[in-house]
């Protein structure tokens, strides 16, 4: 065994154990976006297929791009590890993109510490790693709702040593008063620290709007809004990415929302609602990006 100290990313897929077990009523409006027949046989494992088959390339196209960080698929969870922390950072980054544009909803827990892995794999039947990061990563990823990811304050202090731009938060539950940090992997500040001029606005500004009309109006998603825990799963998603537009607005927009409205009303998941909505979001949210920006150098 190689023991190492590394950074270890648990990804897990939300709502999908209720899918293959068949909790879920869902109608052509939730098969359709899919390419899946409501009325063959078992409409609902071939949808769980066609799900599992997405989550692979995503990892496979996160895999080619960042070749330091090992990953190891488990059926709709998977582990992505590297001794470089700043490449699982921006690996984890690109695959929760990567994950939404796809119509995935997906969660994680991210740990830094003691990794073993096997001198030698078979990779006809997949990596595989142990140790005291895994098992964190694995548990911080059960911390919170949404499509977010969770660590803890050492593994935030490790980041933020070698990635002073990046953003975490710390939130409490208010049922057992622990406290667990979430790090912004849709903020784009890491970014705009470096540059903020409009050709680096552009880009990261579409990318995090993209985010918000994906999670709230893309068909991909209507499997996982068939059920109160998806649609709660979805809201706090939508919620926190919105908090990061409202931020890049620096208040001056109108894009915060709460869960309890999010969740209970009922969203028209339609592709040109959603491709509308990007392009006014987008325009908006660079406007007064660029305002504030305007107004910081006046002052």
């Amino acid at each position: 065994m190689r023991s190492f100290q590394g950074a270890v990313l648990f990804v897990d897929m939300l709502g999908f154990s209720a899918l293959t077990r068949g909790r879920l009523k869902l109608t052509e409006s939730e098969y359709m976006p899919w390419k899946i027949k409501p009325g063959g046989k078992f409409p609902h494992q071939l949808l769980a297929a066609q799900i599992l088959l997405a989550f692979r390339k995503a990892l496979m196209r996160t895999g080619r791009r960042f070749k330091a960080v090992k990953l190891a698929q488990l059926s709709d969870c998977a582990f992505l590890w590297s001794e470089d922390i700043c490449a699982v950072t921006d690996a984890g980054r690109f695959l929760m993109h990567e994950a939404i544009e796809a119509g995935l909803l997906c969660r994680g827990g991210l740990a830094f510490g003691d990794v073993h892995e096997p001198n030698k794999i078979d990779h006809s039947i997949g990596a595989f790693i142990v140790g005291d990061a895994v098992t964190r990563a694995a548990t911080y990823e059960t911390m919170g709702k949404g499509m977010r990811i969770f660590t803890d304050s050492d593994t935030a202090s490790e980041i933020l040593f070698k990635r002073p731009h990046e953003s975490f938060q710390a939130l409490i539950n208010p049922l057992v008063g622990e406290t667990v940090d979430e790090w912004l992997w849709y903020s784009p500040e890491p970014i705009l620290e470096l540059s903020r001029d409009r050709l680096t606005l552009r880009p990261a500004i579409e990318k995090l709007v993209s985010c918000h009309t994906m999670l709230r109006y893309s068909p991909r998603f209507a499997w996982n809004a068939a059920s109160p825990e998806g649609c709660r799963q979805l809201a706090c998603s939508i919620v926190a990415i919105s908090d990061a537009m409202q931020k890049l607005s620096q208040g001056y927009g109108e894009y915060e929302f709460t869960v309890e409205h999010l969740s209970s009303a009922m969203q028209t998941r339609k592709d040109s609602i959603r491709e509308r909505v990007h392009k006014q979001f987008s325009e908006e949210l660079l406007g007064l990006a660029m305002y504030r920006d305007r107004k910081k150098t006046r002052g």
